[in-house]
């Protein structure tokens, strides 16, 4: 399972992770990968605020444990 794949789960749910969720989805752009530094880039470019970058932080952490991998930061 891709991180997007994961993360549309939680679309429409009342929280900042739902909220990314909901913006990922409408967001044709968006890369797809689980490359949280490219993810990071890619919302930094489109103007996000921090409550975003740190949203998708810790939903790819969540992600990470989910799938059993190693996290970096």
């Amino acid at each position: 399972m891709t991180f997007l794949q994961w993360l549309t789960r939680f679309k429409s749910w009342d929280t900042p992770r739902g909220d990314l969720a909901d913006d990922v989805a409408g967001d044709k752009d968006f890369p797809d990968t689980d490359d949280l530094g490219q993810m990071l880039g890619y919302l930094r470019s489109r103007g996000a605020c921090e409550g975003a970058l740190r949203a998708l932080k810790n939903a790819h952490r969540s992600y990470m444990k989910f799938c059993g991998k190693a996290h970096d930061a």
